[in-house]
């Protein structure tokens, strides 16, 4: 009983909470706010996991780690997802194949395809776009139908192009496109 009141005491209130990396896309008021209305506790009655969880909510984060510094520090190290594309109708979504929302002005690839298929999709991309750019061709969109097919939109310097590469052995037909591209066009 003693030792419930003597970690619940005031004495052992985080008075500081330190954000120990540099934000580039999170926003540091929604994430102030989290730490404001969420995470509460004592050093000793914190529940972390929790404290954890409410502060992935905040757009752009992908992750956090908390470390309690003895004796009123709380330190929060924010690792952020980085974007590869946009993902189907306002996602976005990372080189690992992560779907996340969140609010981005850049000028990414739209990348689009089944729920559930999002890495599968941004391995594709990153295997094509290597293999277009000796041609240079950038690609803008990948497409994957729910039943399989695959649909490509590139830019070049002679302006977009669309390939239908289907569902069957999509690899082998991209690679027959690149191998005729200097004889054809």
């Amino acid at each position: 009983m003693a030792v419930t009141y003597v970690v619940r005491l005031p004495a052992f209130e985080f008075n500081e909470v330190v954000v120990a990396t540099p934000l580039g896309r999170t926003n540091g008021a929604q994430l102030e706010s989290v730490i404001r209305d969420e995470l509460t506790g004592t050093f000793f009655t914190m529940d972390l996991p929790r404290a954890r969880a409410a502060l992935r909510n905040v757009p752009w984060v992908r992750d956090v780690a908390l470390r309690r510094q003895w004796p009123r520090r709380l330190v929060v190290t924010v690792e952020e997802f980085e974007p590869l594309a946009r993902w189907n109708e306002g996602a976005l979504v990372s080189a690992k194949g992560e779907v996340f929302a969140a609010d981005s002005s850049d000028e990414l690839p739209q990348l689009e395809g089944p729920d559930g298929r999002a890495a599968e999709v941004v391995a594709r991309y990153t295997t094509w776009s290597e293999a277009l750019q000796p041609l240079a061709l950038t690609l803008t969109r990948v497409r994957m139908s729910a039943r399989g097919g695959w649909q490509l939109r590139a830019k070049g310097p002679d302006g977009p192009l669309t390939l239908e590469l289907g569902r069957e052995e999509p690899d082998a037909r991209l690679a027959r496109f690149v191998a005729a591209h200097g004889r054809t066009l």
